[in-house]
């Protein structure tokens, strides 16, 4: 896991594939940190398909690592794509915390639509995902971002 993210700084690509290969062969790819830290050198280096791959390729994936790709998403402005991957987050049982959520408001923000954003927005009353100023600032400039500021 530390040699991955020493590689995440020198951004070496090769090393980092050589690495994950490495992993898989001696079975640590089931490791949901192991995991992380492939799925976050990948995202660093601009290989999102290569992040999906190793989300998609770990059996039951904890909450980190929903967060973490939902999150990179995001920061790429794939923002439909994050989404997509939240509501199969809540398909399959799992119950978003305040990060993922103030996340998943982020991306309907940056897509403008004001639709998406009183959706995830009465999710979040209807789920009791607990709501701190972080989550309630962020709403509020989605709302403003969809042009909504009755909303906000």
């Amino acid at each position: 896991m530390y040699l991955l993210k020493a590689l995440v700084c020198g951004k070496n690509v090769n090393e980092g594939e050589e690495v994950h290969a490495s992993v898989v062969r001696t079975g640590f790819a089931s490791s949901e940190f192991v995991s992380g830290a492939l799925l976050g050198f990948y995202v660093a280096n601009g290989f999102i398909g290569e992040a999906r791959q190793v989300f998609d390729e770990m059996p039951q994936p904890g909450l980190v690592l929903w967060t973490l790709m939902i999150q990179a998403y995001v920061c790429l402005t794939l923002s439909g794509e994050a989404l997509e991957l939240f509501q199969t987050m809540r398909r399959v049982g799992k119950m978003p915390d305040m990060v993922v959520v103030a996340t998943v408001v982020s991306a309907s923000g940056l897509l403008g639509d004001l639709g998406v954003a009183k959706t995830i927005h009465c999710f979040i009353k209807k789920s009791g995902v607990k709501v701190d100023e972080f989550v309630s600032s962020t709403l509020i400039n989605t709302y403003g971002e969809c042009g909504s500021l009755t909303n906000a």
